[in-house]
């Protein structure tokens, strides 16, 4: 089994706020994966609840290869267990008000229950599909500029 995350922070340093948070976790097992997107506006929002919206699915892993976005943040979500070797989390921090943007990696705790992943079954056809669309619809918005953002998260490691 192999648990991975990929998070993204926008940040008001000067207020010393957070103002966007994405993660995804991504779990494989064997040919699956287990996919969690949890958006916020901000990270506390997400701890009360008020969050953008949480979506998850488990799909063949061969699905997430074919997916342009989803491959490209799982990748980048593997980086941080040949960086540091003790933690699969990476995260990517804005600063709001400069646009710079830093990767990090460590010194964040992602739990998870690997337990569950034994008795997960892949989500039909149908469900895949509606997860697919509905992480674009949701999402799309942010892969304006996507080849670009992921050079310089590459970059930023």
């Amino acid at each position: 089994m192999e648990l991975s995350v990929f998070t993204y922070i926008a940040k008001d340093f000067k207020n010393d706020e957070p103002l966007y948070f994405k993660e995804i976790i991504f779990v494989k097992c064997g040919k699956k994966v287990y996919i969690e997107i949890t958006c916020g506006v901000d990270m506390y929002d997400v701890s009360d609840g008020l969050d953008m919206g949480i979506m998850d699915i488990v799909m063949p892993y061969s699905e997430l290869m074919k997916h342009r976005y989803l491959k490209a943040y799982y990748d980048l979500s593997l980086k941080a267990n040949k960086i540091c070797g003790e933690c699969d989390t990476i995260y990517i921090i804005e600063d709001s008000l400069t646009n710079a943007k830093e990767a990090k990696i460590g010194k964040c705790c992602q739990v998870f229950k690997l337990n569950k992943m034994k008795k997960i079954r892949v989500a039909p056809e149908p469900n895949i599909t509606e997860f697919i669309t509905n992480y674009n619809l949701k999402y799309g918005f942010e892969e304006t500029d996507f080849d670009k953002n992921i050079a310089t998260y590459h970059l930023a490691l």
